[in-house]
């Protein structure tokens, strides 16, 4: 069933290659994808290099499985990116953040921001 993401924002931060195929098939089922920290060109999806840019009006943010590590960066296949309180801010309250592994770092600025933390690694079902 494609279209079950019509009309929401996905953006989908750092990761290596694995990230650009989520963001393909978010797009795929009709989400609009931001893209950050990574130096491809793919139709119809935004392609940013900053974390804020990247949530601004994100309805959900996809982290990649190792998550955000305690001094706030994430792996990208281009460099490294910094998560930053400032920029998580642009969220609204109760967005749904994903991320396999939710460090101390993104654990904590999730409840100051009072975000909706998805810690995938560690379901049954996700394996």
């Amino acid at each position: 069933m494609k279209g079950r993401l019509r009309g929401l924002t996905v953006s989908v931060i750092g990761g290596d290659r694995r990230a650009v195929f989520m963001a393909e098939e978010l797009l795929r089922e009709g989400a609009q994808v931001k893209l950050a920290g990574h130096t491809v060109s793919l139709p119809s999806i935004q392609v940013v290099t900053t974390v804020g840019a990247a949530v601004r009006g994100a309805d959900a943010v996809v982290f990649p499985l190792p998550g955000v590590r305690d001094d706030g960066s994430v792996t990208a296949s281009a460099e490294p990116l910094l998560v930053r309180e400032e920029d998580l801010a642009f969220l609204h309250e109760g967005v749904p953040v994903f991320t396999g592994f939710a460090g101390h770092y993104l654990g904590k600025l999730a409840d100051r921001l009072q975000l909706r933390l998805v810690e995938v690694a560690p379901r049954d079902d996700f394996a």
